[in-house]
């Protein structure tokens, strides 16, 4: 789709770099066309599955441009694309939230720069693994997630795109009052 939105290839692009999807497909008037860790069978079975919710209004009445399900101790996501295509994804346990609050147009935006974490990812600074932008915590390591860097300006951010200082990022302790004392002169 072009004029502001995202294609299903930009989703595409961008779950194939993240560590937490385990497979998807993205549908399109009822067809697959872009299938990811699945053979043709099970993508337009998962699609079709993800295309009967949409119909369904299913979403709607969940209040929300998403859902996330969990069957069988797998988490799975659908969201509906720009463009009126559907994203069906299975995720690892937790991450649909965040990928799906990621995926949205509505995604939060850098408190510095105004730049969309639309698509945007986080390298966990523990493992290493990529994360969608909204994670709070990594599910490969469980480490905590703070703070991270907005891709467009560099500020150091929160979760929602809030600019953080340097004392609320050093925390509580001999750092952080260390800084505290220079700012008010007394170092």
């Amino acid at each position: 789709m072009r004029g502001g939105g995202i294609t299903a290839e930009d989703v595409a692009s961008f779950l194939k770099r993240l560590d937490v999807v385990v497979s998807f497909v993205i549908t399109s008037d009822g067809l697959p066309i872009i299938v990811e860790g699945l053979d043709e069978a099970g993508g337009e079975e998962l699609g079709s599955v993800g295309e009967s919710v949409i119909r369904s209004g299913l979403l709607n009445r969940l209040g929300g441009a998403d859902s996330i399900v969990a069957v069988g101790g797998r988490e799975y996501i659908i969201v509906k694309l720009d463009g009126g295509a559907c994203l069906t994804a299975e995720v690892r346990r937790g991450c649909g939230y965040p990928l799906a609050q990621t995926l949205a147009p509505s995604a939060p935006r850098c408190g510095r720069c105004g730049a969309s974490f639309r698509l945007a990812s986080v390298k966990c600074p523990s493992c290493g693994a990529m994360l969608p932008y909204a994670v709070t915590s990594c599910p490969s390591c469980s480490r905590p997630i703070r703070f991270r860097r907005c891709p467009a300006c560099g500020a150091v951010v929160d979760v929602n795109g809030g600019r953080v200082g340097l004392v609320e990022r050093l925390g509580a302790g001999p750092a952080a009052e260390v800084v505290l004392a220079r700012a008010a002169g007394k170092v």
